[in-house]
């Protein structure tokens, strides 16, 4: 990489496979692995309905790929799958506090480079094949739901937040997912615009994962306050 101020690199796509199953497709053609973070605007992957850049960062498109500069206030989840990095700007971020954060986040590693200075990355007009861990729905959401009890509401302190309570834009967001996830109607326009651009029946997941998000983490939510109504009594 010839251009200094590029500090990593990703892939702009997930691979989308007819053959995969129909949860993964779901997952590829949207570039996404939740919902909520489509409409919450954290997302690092371009959907396969996507014609140019709609992500958050300040884009310069370069041919084959997109030279993009971010801002700490509007950064996506970066770092996951089709990533590079150059090795010793990784080499100079402060490894996790295991007391902290017991292992590795990438994206938490990517908001630390971002936060010094070092915030362009070009983004590859390429795929990567990514084969999420969970086969059925059912698994999906346990996992999901498992990730939010122990990161948002745990007390393992991530640097970045795909939503954050503090932000009025999130909570703006989070409002319009939950409208979005009960009409439907959103989700539906979104499915239909994609099955226009590539036909595929697992567009049309999009408005029951959705729902079922919606449903899943106000569950874990209604639960969790609970819990801590009936700590703190208790006390």
């Amino acid at each position: 990489m010839l251009d200094e101020e590029i500090v990593a690199v990703q892939s702009l796509r997930y691979e989308y496979r007819k053959t995969d199953r129909l949860l993964n497709r779901y997952f590829a053609l949207m570039g996404i692995h939740d919902p909520i973070a489509y409409y919450l605007r954290k997302r690092d992957k371009l959907t396969w309905f996507d014609k140019k850049w709609t992500l958050f960062g300040k884009p310069e498109d370069m041919g084959a790929y997109y030279k993009v500069k971010f801002e700490l206030a509007k950064l996506p989840p970066l770092g996951c799958n089709g990533f590079m990095a150059r090795r010793q700007e990784l080499l100079d971020l402060t490894l996790p506090d295991p007391a902290r954060l017991p292992y590795y986040t990438h994206s938490d590693s990517v908001f630390d480079l971002v936060a010094q200075g070092r915030d362009t990355l070009a983004f590859v007009k390429n795929t990567v094949v990514h084969v999420p861990c969970n086969d059925s729905v059912w698994r999906y959401l346990k996992r999901r739901m498992f990730y939010t009890k122990t990161l948002h509401f745990g007390q393992l302190e991530r640097k970045y937040k795909v939503y954050d309570s503090r932000k009025l834009s999130d909570n703006l967001r989070l409002v319009k997912y939950s409208i979005y996830s009960l009409t439907i109607v959103k989700p539906l326009f979104d499915s239909l615009r994609g099955f226009i651009s590539k036909p595929d029946a697992a567009w049309f997941m999009h408005p029951l994962m959705c729902f079922m998000m919606f449903v899943s983490y106000s569950f874990v939510t209604i639960k969790q306050l609970a819990t801590s109504l009936f700590v703190g009594r208790a006390k």
